[in-house]
């Protein structure tokens, strides 16, 4: 199993033994950024996990997001802190649990573009909103001008814009899952998205994929929606404005 399943597997399970098992005899439990603890900045070796694990309280298993050798999951009981799990081989040799979701997406991704969105994407698609949306800017802008089959507006301004948004999306199709079919990165704008749509509505003749842009770094320039799996070199005037 990778270690994003093993991960889920343990905390979905509760079974915090086999979490303890797979830590290296030098691991480190940092919660010098969890809000509301006034115990250790931190634990070490597995008996220190063992502790924490005993002193704390846990909720199921909730968003796990996967990326290189870290694995984040929502599993304090308050429902926002994530326990990062850093592993070295088989064994995890770092945890840390923040509080902060920016803080915690950038520990788990650091500012690597494909890394983001791609954490970003599982955020969504578990829709664990509070997730999703810290890895936006305030002014973050969603152009969907390039996407000739969508209703509404052509351009989405800002966080609570962006929720409308998704709300409508949400609406026009009913419910659905989607796949990333690829990603790649781009000068300036450098992560490209191609979500597959498998709608409840019934699919039209010419009905296309769009996919999604994003920049660099936390999501503070346009998203544009884009038809076509790869279309989208260019850009109109309202999106390099935006700039």
């Amino acid at each position: 199993m990778s270690p994003g399943e093993l991960v889920r597997q343990w905390w979905d399970e509760g079974d915090h033994e086999a979490l303890v098992a797979a830590c290296d005899p030098a691991v480190v439990w940092d919660l010098t950024r969890l809000d509301g603890w006034s115990g250790e900045p931190g634990r070490r070796g597995p008996d220190g996990v063992r502790a924490v694990l005993r002193e704390l309280e846990w909720g199921p298993g909730g968003t796990c997001i996967a990326c290189g050798d870290t694995v984040l999951v929502n599993a304090h009981a308050d429902g926002t802190s994530a326990v990062l799990h850093r592993f070295a081989g088989d064994r995890i040799v770092r945890l840390e649990s923040i509080t902060d979701p920016w803080d915690a997406q950038l520990e788990l991704t650091g500012t690597d573009p494909v890394a983001v969105v791609r954490a970003v994407w599982t955020a969504w698609e578990a829709r664990d909103m509070d997730r999703v949306l810290a890895c936006f800017a305030d002014d973050v802008v969603f152009d969907l001008s390039h996407y000739d089959a969508w209703r509404w507006e052509p351009r989405y301004d800002g966080v609570t814009s962006m929720m409308r948004f998704l709300a409508q999306w949400m609406s026009w199709w009913h419910g659905y899952n989607q796949q990333v079919l690829d990603d790649e990165p781009r000068p300036r704008r450098p992560a490209e998205r191609a979500p597959q749509r498998r709608p409840r509505r019934r699919a039209r003749r010419g009905d296309r994929r769009p996919g999604l842009r994003g920049p660099a770094g936390r999501q503070d320039r346009p998203l544009d929606g884009v038809p076509g799996a790869r279309a989208g070199a260019g850009v109109d005037r309202a999106t390099a404005g935006a700039r």
